[in-house]
Parts: C-alpha cells; sequence; structure tokens
C-alpha cells in the first residue's frame, strides 16, 4: 500500500466526517516525554495539531500535569499548552492532575523497585493462572523527586478540595467547567513561574548540605546530587532499564534543575564557586540559613533521599557558627 502523508490521513478523515482527533501528549517537555517513552515528540506533536487545523479537525489534547520526575519548568509549559485549549469556556484538553504508570510499564517497574510505589486495584482484569483473574495494580502516589513540584501539586489539590491524589479531569460539565478549569491551570502556571525564581525548598536544601558537609574545599554537582540521592532504592531496577533510563528518582530530576538552583545562591551571594566547579557556603549565605531554619514551623528538615535532619540541633550548630 501506498504511504500516506498526514496530510492525506486528514483528508481521509475529513471525508468520514470525523471533526476531533484525540492526542495523548502527556508530559509536554522533550525531556519528560522521552523519560515517558512516549510515541512522538513535542515538535511531532505539533506539526500533528498543524495539519490537524488544514483539516480543520479539532485536536482534542491529554496532558499529564504532576508526572514522575516532572520539574517546575515541565509542570509550567503544560500548564501554558493546556491553557491554551480553553477558549469561551469550552475546553479540548483532557488534564489529568496525577499520572498513572501502566501496570508492567517501564515507569512503573522504576517506580516499583524505588519502593515509592502505592498501588490500588483498577476496573481492569489481567489474568491469572491459578486465581483466573485479578486486577491491574494503578500507582497513584509516590515520594515527591522535586519538592518545589510536590508543594504546588498539593496547594493544586488544596484549590480542588480534594485529599486523593488519584483525581482525573477530563473534560468541562460534571465537577469543574471549562472556566473553573482554566483557573486552576492560570493558578499553576504563576506558582510554576514563582517557584523557578527562587527553587525555594531546593536551594534550602543545597545550603544545609553545604554547611554540614563542606570540609574546607567546598562540594561539586556531583557530591550535592550524591547526597541527596544516596539513600534512594536502585538494587532491584531490572539492567535492561538501567541501561535505558541510567540515572533516578533524586538523581535525575534534581540534576535537570540544579543549574537554575545554584545560580539563584550564587546571585544572592549566599554561595560561591571555589575550586574547579565546587561550591561553598559563604558568610551571608549561613546567616540567610540561619534566618530561614528560624522561621520554619516544622520539627525536623526532610532532605531527599539524604535524610531527616532535626531543626532544634540545625539552629544550635548555626548559632555556633554565627
Amino acid at each position: 500500500m501506498e504511504s500516506m502523508t498526514g496530510a492525506n490521513i486528514v483528508e481521509h478523515m475529513k471525508a468520514a466526517n470525523i471533526r476531533t482527533a484525540f492526542i495523548g501528549a502527556d508530559a509536554v517537555t522533550e525531556a519528560l516525554s522521552k523519560r515517558l517513552r512516549r510515541g512522538c515528540t513535542v515538535s511531532e506533536m505539533n506539526r500533528s495539531i498543524a495539519v490537524l487545523a488544514k483539516g480543520n479537525i479539532l485536536p482534542s489534547l491529554s496532558v499529564q500535569l504532576f508526572s514522575p520526575e516532572s520539574t517546575v519548568d515541565d509542570v509550567g509549559i503544560t500548564a501554558t499548552l493546556a491553557l491554551g485549549c480553553i477558549k469561551n469556556g469550552q475546553s479540548t484538553v483532557h488534564v489529568h492532575l496525577y499520572t498513572f504508570p501502566l501496570y508492567g510499564s517501564d515507569m512503573y517497574k522504576l517506580l516499583n523497585a524505588r519502593k515509592n510505589l502505592k498501588k490500588i486495584p483498577s476496573p481492569l482484569m489481567k489474568p491469572d493462572r491459578k486465581r483466573g483473574f485479578e486486577p491491574y495494580l494503578i500507582a497513584y502516589d509516590y515520594k515527591s523527586y522535586d519538592p518545589d513540584v510536590e508543594n504546588i501539586k498539593q496547594k493544586t489539590y488544596a484549590l480542588l478540595n480534594i485529599e486523593t491524589s488519584f483525581y482525573v479531569r477530563t473534560y468541562p460539565g460534571g465537577t469543574i467547567d471549562g472556566i473553573k478549569l482554566k483557573e486552576i491551570l492560570a493558578q499553576v502556571r504563576n506558582w510554576s513561574l514563582e517557584a523557578k525564581k527562587s527553587h525555594e525548598i531546593k536551594t534550602l536544601w543545597y545550603m544545609i548540605l553545604l554547611f554540614f558537609e563542606d570540609q574546607g574545599v567546598g562540594l561539586s554537582k556531583e557530591n550535592l546530587i550524591e547526597f541527596l540521592s544516596k539513600n534512594e532504592s536502585n538494587q532491584k531496577i531490572p539492567e535492561h532499564l538501567s541501561e535505558i533510563y541510567a540515572d533516578f528518582g533524586y538523581r535525575y530530576t534534581l540534576a535537570r534543575s540544579f543549574d537554575e538552583s545554584i545560580t539563584i545562591l550564587l546571585d544572592k551571594n549566599w554561595a560561591e564557586k571555589v575550586n574547579n566547579e565546587k561550591y561553598q557556603l559563604t558568610s551571608d549565605g549561613t546567616k540567610e540559613l540561619k534566618s530561614k531554619v528560624k522561621r520554619e514551623e516544622s520539627t525536623c528538615f526532610d532532605i531527599a533521599a539524604y535524610g531527616s535532619l532535626n531543626r532544634i540541633e540545625l539552629l544550635e550548630r548555626l548559632e555556633i557558627v554565627s
């Protein structure tokens, strides 16, 4: 059969009176799309939308707002694209607030290997030799990788007045109409822009590590990422997945936003670069860290996979130094 171009396919769709095409995009940034092993790149998706428009076929886009290993850039860009699909209160975007890795998929195996996968039974059934059939298990929660993204996610749930991670919004009508969906996405985009300016939680983590771990020679990017991911479990990850994905969890996600976070510390003179790409906390940085710790209300700081630090003990150490 002669191969058909996108334009040819659109003509056949138009002739068959097809007026809407469903496009599964999920993450709308190249890095995360590749990570989730989606069938097409973002640029290919955009070309598809353009071709459909020429045939007056309305694209119905599906996106995942919060995905495993997403950064504030991923969330902000995805929210911006979804906003463009809502016009005059009518939505052509299918928004998942959370990612549900399919049972048996690579992402499911990676999350399960890191012991950060909680599961609930789904309506779908899979065959079982002994019991006939049993429910597929769907992921609905996992440890956050980018803490600033987790903060945005929790604020979004509060905005929607929901407590469960298992929540999907498809089209206007029912619980949320297009106008409400637009308000929510606009707020998520604003939160992402604010988080991008300060990377508040991640920069605090780096300041604490520089304060505790520095022995006068500074810490490199590799040192810092290693500390933040040192207690993360990778032991059960299949070799073929390791070859494809290389790094996982905190090691992967925090590395993606490291340059932005450390630049903020450098620009504010809270850290300085020394000894060939290593970093140290400055005296201003120590004062700022002390101020941040004093303002914190929680009793401890949970720092990625590094561990938990007692707030009072940290403050006492800071008092001695300053």
